[in-house]
């Protein structure tokens, strides 16, 4: 009867998951990361500058499936966001208990972050849905194999054992190979599962099939070392600037005042109640298992916590590691734990409520504020940046292409509205090369000093007109657009486009 219930309410959930995840999935326009990561589907390759490939080729299936439109590109990632909350709760019932899987599947159901990174395309879903698959491969390939029965009906048990034991295996080093190939996150990950294989289950150690999965997870490592090695090692240094460099934008304050705004601002984005959950997930760590998901929850979220840059996106997986710890604490007082039940209720109800208003902000009319309802930080941000397609495309039509850029994700916006080509000064367009082009036109968004954009322009190019004003609607009301026209260049393709580089506007001109 019990596991009746529990099936019954896992559905249930699974449903409302999808509910969330799913109602008016394709209404908001292609913000500017999913627009960026669309142009990296159309241009498959081992790596990017950014990441590795595993968004690219998500997106590539995707829209192959569902067509190029908003929710062509966004129905597999939300289809593997529900799937994240089944993963979790077979990951807290095999490595904890049942009761810890609903909860920390319960709340990855309704969570505002969980929901916003299904909801839009970033690189953390598939990331998070592989990472599930793997540790519960690991927990299963961990467990010791029964002893050779000697009955007939029991020697068939245990050979249905030994064959999903081997599949553990199998599981476990396909999705490792895969892990390696979405974020690299995942390297961190790997770091945690070794030592926790040397602290603990030193037992895999004397296992060929361990090390034959362990080599074919390792191959995962090859597309993103070939790629690196091919361009420099490109990917790898831009990752390791964030470890101690602020956010394109970010003030440049003391050390601890930017930990302070950045706490804050996941704070705001992850939401409080996600947070101190996540929280109470660390205070109790006895078993084996609890040890293996602190340990790899908190190896994962230290480079984040600790870096300048301000990425709480980054913390959303390491956060549902700990959710399960939260889910799984149990105390021997039974008044002490009826409190700390009321307590997991109402954080429950609060994750609901942030939850709910999430998606009914981000769901919101055009140009109307979002709703009233608790949400996410990131909600008012993301309707500011999903601006209205065909009213770019519709004034950009009398201008002439190439457009540059300034802003990266303004260049796969108007490729994807406009087939165009659209170019910028980002690393990934440097890889994959420019045109020789002498006439085109140059595009701001309105948070870099319009004057100083127009002194680097004469600097490069004969003749530059502008910039003229152009107002775009998002869901969040107008955006200024900047733009110039310019012809006659100076300098070879690849030195305009560095000095025209966000980076490097961003260091001249504030």
């Amino acid at each position: 009867m019990r596991g009746t219930k529990s099936t019954l309410y896992i559905r249930s959930l699974l449903f409302l998951a999808a509910l969330l995840r799913f109602t008016g999935l394709g209404a908001p326009p292609l913000i500017g990361d999913e627009a960026y990561y669309w142009l990296w589907s159309r241009r498959l390759d081992w790596a990017y500058y950014d990441h590795p490939a595993g968004v690219a080729w998500l997106i590539r299936a995707s829209t192959s499936l569902g067509g190029q439109t908003a929710f062509g590109i966004r129905w597999l990632n939300a289809a593997l966001g529900v799937l994240c909350v089944a993963l979790l709760y077979r990951v807290g019932a095999r490595m904890l208990t049942r009761r810890a899987g609903r909860f920390a599947a319960t709340m990855v159901a309704i969570g505002a972050p969980y929901l916003l990174i299904a909801r839009f395309v970033y690189t953390d879903t598939l990331f998070m849905c592989l990472l599930l698959c793997n540790l519960w491969a690991f927990w299963a390939m961990a467990a010791p194999l029964p002893a050779r029965p000697t009955h007939p009906t029991s020697r068939l048990t245990h050979h249905v054992s030994r064959i999903t034991h081997h599949v553990s295996h199998l599981t476990f080093g396909l999705t490792l190979a895969l892990l390696l190939n979405t974020k690299y996150t995942a390297y961190l990950y790997c770091v945690a599962l070794g030592l926790a294989i040397v602290l603990e289950h030193r037992q895999l150690l004397r296992s060929k099939t361990f090390w034959l999965n362990v080599v074919i997870g390792a191959l995962g490592l090859l597309p993103v070392l070939g790629w690196n090695l091919a361009h420099d090692w490109a990917s790898i240094r831009w990752q390791l600037t964030h470890l101690v460099t602020a956010s394109p934008g970010s003030s440049a304050s003391a050390l601890p005042m930017q930990w302070l705004g950045n706490a804050r601002h996941a704070f705001g984005y992850i939401t409080w109640p996600v947070m101190i959950l996540s929280a109470i997930g660390l205070l109790r760590v006895r078993r084996p298992a609890a040890r293996l998901l602190a340990l790899a929850a908190a190896i994962m979220l230290a480079p984040v916590l600790l870096s300048p840059a301000n990425s709480p996106r980054n913390l959303i997986a390491g956060l549902a590691l700990l959710l399960l710890l939260a889910g799984h604490r149990k105390f021997s007082v039974q008044s002490v734990e009826a409190i700390f039940k009321a307590g997991l209720a109402v954080l429950l109800l609060a994750t609901f409520a942030y939850g709910v208003g999430t998606v009914a902000a981000l769901n919101g009319a055009p140009g109307r504020p979002h709703s009233a309802l608790w949400n996410s930080s990131i909600v008012h941000e993301i309707r500011r940046d999903g601006i209205d397609g065909r009213a770019l495309a519709a004034a950009l039509s009398p201008y002439p292409a190439p457009f540059f850029t300034v802003d990266y994700d303004l260049a796969g916006r108007i490729h994807y509205e406009t087939g165009r080509t659209a170019l910028s000064g980002w690393g990934q367009f440097a890889i994959w090369g420019y045109p020789d082009w002498e006439r085109g036109t140059v595009l701001s968004w309105d948070y870099v000093p319009a004057a100083c954009i127009t002194a680097r322009l004469h600097a490069v190019f004969e003749r530059v007109d502008g910039p003229e004003t152009l107002h775009i609607d998002a869901s969040a009301g107008p955006r200024t657009l900047l733009l110039w026209e310019v012809a006659g260049a100076r300098l070879s393709p690849l030195e305009r486009a560095r000095a025209l580089d966000f980076l490097t506007l961003w260091e001249v001109c504030r």
